[in-house]
């Protein structure tokens, strides 16, 4: 009972140019009907046509879908954008949206028609990114047709050139998408080589929806080659982010996965429970692949547990959506498993029927592990009808393509893949805590730099304000030096002057009247003379003869010196 959600996660990635999650919203429907019914006839109105399209498509509204694809495709061919007619990216828009619709009804003629004709007008207005995308469309309708090589051919291409590109979101949903393709072939290292390199670039990128992915892919070979425990661990980690970015689409696949680890597990009611809560959330949303998935799952854990006629119910409304949808890889899982449980049932013709079909479809998409499990099951039919000879052949032909994809070298080479991985990742985180080392250490290497700088700039500073102030004490001491000498030299002069004056001072003291003269002459008087500069502008008088006595004070002009020489001359007799 081999799960087909890698080639739904396929689909879904390349519908929508890598990883929408398909949630049918009608509120996203009525919002943009609003918006046509107001918008112009430009490219904003074929953007909102187009979106509409995609939304149809989620929804499993074909009609609509094509209805609201060729409006867009009309209106774009019918803008003009400079001197050429028609509106390149929004045509070649409505042709990838054209060519879904097909692809999902089986119409693959027109589907491969439509996303040509978009590669064409991407490849003409040398729209690289676009280019790109196309391959990917093309790749992803060679795999829902079971073609594998061209479809890796495809998405090889497309890797190549978002590697040119530069742009991770996309080389990482390549890898993914390559590995889906090596894993529909068996060759489980390859794919899980290239879902490891897919983590890692959504780890780097933190695409959380691209890391759930890559998770549940791991987990998936995981549960092929019977590592349950790893599968079921990888398969909760997807579940965790999904839950935390409310992803329904997801989690519906999460909890679908889950149930399958308890079925291989014979754990039959954690399974079921696990397989109605998958289901509930596929109803919700409308799922169609998702809910065919669901019914056969439930149907096999009805089949576990002997309750065969609620089985085979739940087989065939799985097997009748798949029909409808044209889903060769479900198809062949139904088929193979309603001889199972025709087997049990003893009805060993009809098994027989739904064997050899199975094995006939699993043969043309190119299934090894389909063929090995188709193989398996002819072999046990054989041996309870007795037909020794072809079971033995059968089981031949099981063990062969049991060993091509799970022998000790592709084992091997899935722990190396492993390895290769945990070992990256765990140098990268080494890596990181170094750079994070390497950043601080660098960090305080500047701080101690700009400190080193800082001090020796202060330094310099008071080294500079010390050599002004140097140069300035110099300065003032040779100015001091100088200024001393002056005041010597002034006090030299000051000197030879006040004593030239001084000595004037006793030549006019000598030229005045003597006090006693005038003290015997007059006994009641005094004499009060008080020079202001040392010698006087100013002279007294006395002269007695027999009968009189003269006396006087006279004030010249002019005051210490010059008035000293005037009253020199005043005071003469």
């Amino acid at each position: 009972m081999l799960t087909r959600t890698i080639k739904y996660i396929i689909l879904g990635m390349a519908f929508c140019f890598c990883h929408l999650t398909f949630l049918a919203q009608n509120k996203n429907i009525d919002s943009l009907l609003t918006l046509i019914a107001s918008d112009k006839p430009d490219t904003n109105k074929v953007n909102h046509l187009n979106k509409l399209s995609r939304e149809y498509i989620n929804i499993g509204e074909f009609e609509n879908e094509i209805k609201y694809g060729n409006k867009a495709l009309a209106l774009a061919s019918s803008i003009t954008i400079g001197n050429r007619r028609g509106w390149s990216n929004g045509i070649a828009g409505a042709y990838n949206n054209i060519g879904n619709i097909y692809n999902i009804q089986g119409n693959y003629n027109e589907a491969i028609k439509n996303y040509f004709a978009a590669l064409e007008i991407m490849e003409d207005i040398k729209d690289k990114k676009g280019i790109a995308n196309s391959y990917i469309k093309i790749g992803s309708f060679y795999f829902h047709i079971d073609n594998y090589p061209k479809a890796l051919k495809n998405f090889t291409i497309a890797l190549n050139k978002y590697k040119d590109l530069g742009d991770k979101q996309n080389i990482a949903d390549s890898y993914n998408y390559i590995g889906a393709i090596y894993w529909s072939q068996g060759n489980y290292p390859e794919a899980l080589k290239n879902h490891f390199a897919s983590l890692k670039i959504k780890e780097e990128i933190g695409d959380k929806i691209g890391i759930s992915v890559s998770y549940e892919n791991i987990g998936i070979i995981y549960k092929n080659q019977g590592n349950l425990s790893e599968a079921l661990k990888k398969y909760l980690l997807a579940l965790k982010i999904r839950e935390e970015i409310g992803n329904k689409y997801g989690i519906a696949k999460s909890y679908n996965n889950i149930g399958n680890i308890y079925l291989n597990q014979n754990n039959y009611s954690e399974a079921l429970k696990n397989y109605l809560v998958s289901l509930k959330i596929r109803e919700e949303i409308k799922d169609k692949q998702g809910i065919a998935t669901s019914y056969n799952n439930i149907g096999g854990v009805s089949y576990c547990q002997g309750n065969y006629q609620f089985a085979l119910k739940n087989y065939l409304a799985s097997l009748k959506i798949r029909e409808d949808i044209g889903d060769k890889q479900g198809i062949a899982s139904s088929l193979k498993n309603l001889g199972e449980l025709q087997a049990k049932l003893h009805k060993l013709k009809d098994a027989l029927y739904y064997f050899n079909k199975a094995l006939q479809i699993s043969k043309e998409i190119g299934s090894k592990e389909k063929i090995k499990d188709c193989y398996s099951s002819l072999s046990t039919l054989d041996s309870m009808q007795g037909n020794w000879k072809f079971a033995y052949q059968h089981h031949k032909l099981f063990i062969v393509y049991r060993d091509s994809i799970d022998n000790e070298e592709t084992k091997k080479k899935t722990i190396e893949s492993t390895m290769t991985y945990d070992f990256e990742k765990k140098e990268a985180a080494t890596k990181a805590e170094q750079d994070k080392r390497d950043a601080i250490t660098a960090e305080e290497k500047q701080r101690q730099k700009i400190v080193i700088y800082s001090v020796s700039f202060g330094l310099f500073l008071v080294l500079l304000l010390a050599l002004f102030i140097f140069r300035g004490y110099k300065q003032k001491q040779k100015a001091n030096v100088s200024l001393a000498e002056k005041s010597k030299i002034i006090e030299d002069k000051n000197k030879e002057i006040t004593d030239s004056i001084n000595y004037a001072k006793r030549i006019q003291q000598a030229k005045l009247p003597k006090k006693e003269e005038i003290y015997n002459a007059l006994p009641q008087s005094f004499v009060l003379f008080k020079p202001k500069d040392i010698v006087s502008g100013d002279f007294y008088f006395f002269h007695k003869n027999k009968q009189s006595v003269f006396i006087a004070a006279a004030d010249c002009t002019g005051h210490g010196v010059p008035g000293a020489f005037m009253s020199m001359i005043g005071s003469e007799k």
